[in-house]
């Protein structure tokens, strides 16, 4: 649970949203993050190939969230931290935490805000 601060509804419709113009997000249906900086908890929000909608965990750590492992992020993520509706993006590529093996490595992905 991320807290009572952030609107999942408000969040999945914005998904929604973006998906509606392909133009404007090359063709792809966005993955959007949430970010809770209190409870320091994320959740990652994309559309799976069936239409639905996916939601990952993962950890914040100040400006970075700390993913599990396997989870896909590039740069049409999109991060929304707290309920700022402002979003913020991902900022480079995400760093390889260190690990007991490569599949059990999480990313480390370090946020940007966006500048409107």
């Amino acid at each position: 649970m991320i807290g009572p601060m952030v609107d999942t509804v408000r969040v999945l419709r914005k998904v929604e949203d973006q998906a509606a113009d392909p133009d404007r997000y090359t063709g792809q249906r966005p993955r959007t993050w949430v970010a809770d900086e209190a409870t320091h908890r994320g959740r990652l929000i994309y559309p799976s190939s069936r239409e639905e909608t996916t939601e990952r965990d993962a950890q914040v750590e100040g400006h970075f969230l700390v993913l599990p492992p396997r989870v896909p992020v590039d740069g049409r993520c999109r991060v929304l931290v707290n309920d700022d509706p402002q979003p913020w993006e991902l900022d480079g590529n995400p760093l390889p935490q260190r690990g007991r093996s490569p599949i059990l490595r999480h990313l480390r992905v370090k946020l940007k805000r966006v500048e409107g």
